[in-house]
């Protein structure tokens, strides 16, 4: 039951602590009413039950003071002798029948936060051997609700903080927000004293700010030695395990003063008070800086209220909204300028124009595009059309680039304003960007689970199978061509980091995936093991030639937009259940198997067009299958990866032209003597001789065989 209770204190809200308090009586105890009511105010309300079938408004809400105070202090039970029955808990459960119940307590030290009702409909021993352990629980649930009710208390002290901002008296700001910080140090970490000095102008004096908490035995006034550092005046600088302890306070790089609090002799500081102090030190630099800025920039007061403004505009928006548009028409009215977004790609998301704009959209995407093919690693402007030009900002979070944000016109912003403006642009469309890729990398996970089942042998479930598949509005009784897009690897990926390759083929996918929607929008499409899958509807490829033209256009679009990946696609079969979509992937796999290893001269190829191979496939999943192509080949392949001299290539051209020496030479760019030499020493290797009908044979099998496994048969 400890461990138990001990779990209610990883939660971060009252809610979540009270409806697992609930479920665990229910599923540990057995109980078959669970109700657990919170004081609020001066009745105790219901907050959770474990089931709806009985009416509780006989229990909830309750005057307090109707309550007997013996029921706060200890857990009870229908047995117990401080109670006769007429209770009001007693007299509910008659009512409902019920013949055997008990209370628990939810107290930390002085402070009660509710009570756990629990109720049986038969009699029941457990209250019997376990009280002590439910009083033990219930003062568990206690700490975990008075940390809760803490940490709110902490927040709402927090932005009171950030409320002093907003007056103009500098004095009367520092005063207050200092008295704020001593307060919560001093409270918070049970100090005697907690005091700030701030540095004079010339910086050469340490002065007291007033109030003080508690006693302060430091001058009020503390001048200073040039070179001598803090240190010198203020002792236990960030370091835990004294009676006293000093926070720099800074902005930015500048140090502006020290926070400095000392406890009782007898008594040190600990880390989490370390903690504290950096977090309320952090707070009142930061409403500081903000102070001094407002004061400041006193003419600027209306811009920075209406700058705040429409950043809670902003950030409510991300939240509720899922695209950009009001964003974009929010920002475009803050800086009377038509706003136009673009992806990373230079695609076209979202733009908003002004009343008298006359771009269209057209030409937004066009200026995209050819921003796109300058290949302007750090664009500044992008050229709308030949006499407009827009500013363009990188819209990054720190470490990735989501897209850019282009404007014309910014002379409705203060210039002191405007970095400031731009930095709150940038935070507000990476957040909403961000949220978009979470969503999206959600929905791909999903999808991703969703073939993984549907390419099992054995589908458990078919129809929930087909329930999930619709949510992505793809019927699985229709026909669905199944094909598999790859890429080829680039000769500077071999040796490279594997999750580096990972996110730029993710990052490849995602722009393949737009260029699919464009030319497919009926198609389905999942990232699956480091594939791009594709399925289309039969209907959507009644057209002559389909799959020739849609590679062709994927591959001029891609080129066109600058996509420097090359890829294949591999075309399994037409599946009009969802067991046959196991044997389609297998064939698109296959497929794509060969063309990766350039066996047919093209970049795109069915099942049905492999020939020979449609029936060697027959023998892939043989165990004797990889033992033949070992024999033959794997020391070969070994030999080519720790050598400059690729024989398993040289192999397989001299088998692809009959044994023709000269042609062979010719194809691999040799010498006719430097050819023979490396025969030998193949000949030699695989101790066979490749001249034999029958080996050579065996090879070419073996050649075939092997172009439908990857690499790692070898291994």
């Amino acid at each position: 039951m400890k461990e138990l209770s001990h779990k209610v204190m990883k939660f971060d809200t009252r809610d979540e602590i009270l409806r697992y308090t609930a479920q665990m009586f229910a599923d540990n105890f057995k109980c078959d009413l669970i109700a657990i009511g919170t004081i609020v105010n001066d009745h105790i309300q219901l907050s959770s039950t474990n089931t709806k079938e009985y009416d509780l408004s006989a229990l909830f809400p309750y005057p307090l003071a109707k309550i007997d105070p013996l029921f706060f202090e200890k857990s009870m039970n229908s047995k117990s002798n401080e109670f006769t029955q007429s209770t009001q808990i007693s007299r509910y459960f008659q009512q409902i029948g019920f013949k055997s119940w008990f209370t628990v307590p939810l107290v930390d030290e002085k402070k009660t936060f509710g009570l756990c009702i629990v109720g049986y409909r038969e009699q029941n021993i457990i209250y019997d051997d376990l009280q002590s352990r439910f009083d033990e629980m219930g003062r568990f649930i206690g700490v975990a609700l008075n940390l809760i009710t803490r940490n709110e208390e902490k927040e709402r002290s927090l932005f009171e903080m950030q409320l002093l901002s907003s007056d103009l008296d500098l004095p009367a700001i520092i005063k207050n927000l200092v008295e704020k910080t001593i307060v919560f140090c001093g409270r918070e970490t049970n100090s005697r004293t907690a005091a700030i000095y701030l540095f004079n102008e010339t910086k050469d004096k340490l002065i007291l700010y007033q109030p003080v908490y508690g006693i302060n035995d430091k001058k009020s006034v503390i001048p200073l030695a040039k070179d001598n550092s803090i240190h010198t005046y203020f002792p236990n600088v960030e370091t835990i395990g004294y009676t006293s302890m000093t926070i720099p306070l800074t902005v930015g790089i500048s140090m502006i003063g020290v926070l400095y609090v000392q406890k009782e002799i007898g008594y040190i500081y600990t880390s989490n008070d370390l903690n504290n102090l950096k977090m309320y030190a952090n707070y009142f630099t930061v409403m500081y800086e903000n102070s001094q800025l407002t004061n400041k920039e006193h003419k600027q007061k209306e811009n920075l209220q209406e700058l705040l403004k429409i950043q809670q505009a902003m950030l409510h928006q991300t939240i509720h909204s899922e695209n950009f548009t009001q964003i974009n028409k929010s920002f475009g009215k803050l800086f009377n300028s038509s706003i136009v977004l673009y992806d990373r790609y230079f695609n076209l998301i979202d733009y908003h124009l002004k009343e008298d704009d006359p771009l269209t959209q057209t030409q937004l995407v066009a200026a995209g595009k050819n921003s796109h093919q300058l290949k302007n690693k750090e664009p500044t402007n992008i050229a709308i059309t030949e006499k407009r030009n827009f500013k363009l900002l990188e819209l990054t979070d720190g470490s990735e680039l989501h897209g850019y944000f282009a404007l014309e016109n910014t002379d409705n912003i203060d210039p002191e304003l405007f970095d400031i403006v731009l930095s709150m642009v940038r935070n507000i469309y990476s957040l909403q960007f961000i949220k978009k890729e979470i969503k999206t990398t959600s929905i791909e996970n999903i999808k991703s689970d969703l073939v993984s089942h549907l390419f099992s042998e054995q589908i458990k479930d078919p129809q929930k199978l087909a329930t999930d598949a619709s949510a992505f509005n793809w019927d699985l009784h229709r026909p669905y061509y199944t094909a598999i897009f790859a890429l080829r690897e680039q000769p500077e990926a071999k040796g490279a980091d594997l999750l580096e390759i990972q996110t730029k083929n993710n990052a490849a996918f995602a722009v393949m995936k737009q260029i699919i929607s464009r030319l497919l929008p009926s198609a389905i499409t999942a990232i699956f093991e480091q594939q791009l899958l594709l399925f289309v509807p039969e209907n959507s490829t009644n057209e002559t030639n389909f799959w020739q033209t849609f590679f062709k256009r994927m591959q001029h679009i891609s080129q066109r937009e600058g996509f420097e990946k090359e890829f294949v696609l591999g075309i399994g079969a037409l599946c009009n259940h969802p067991k046959d979509y196991n044997e389609a992937y297998q064939k698109a796999d296959k497929t794509v198997n060969v063309l990766l290893k350039g066996k047919l001269d093209i970049n795109y190829a069915a099942f049905d067009q492999l020939g020979s191979y449609t029936v060697l496939n027959t023998f892939k999943d043989d165990p004797t299958t990889e033992l033949f192509v070992r024999k033959y080949l794997k020391k070969l392949h070994l030999e080519s990866q720790n050598s400059q001299t690729n024989l398993f290539k040289t192999l397989a051209v001299y088998l692809n032209n009959n044994g023709n020496v000269t042609q062979t030479a010719k194809e691999l760019y040799l010498h006719r003597s430097t050819l023979v030499y490396r025969l030998n020493k193949i000949q030699g290797l695989l101790e066979i001789d490749i001249n034999d009908a029958n080996e050579r044979f065996n090879l070419q099998l073996a050649y075939k065989m092997s172009d439908l496994y990857d690499d790692t048969i070898f291994e």
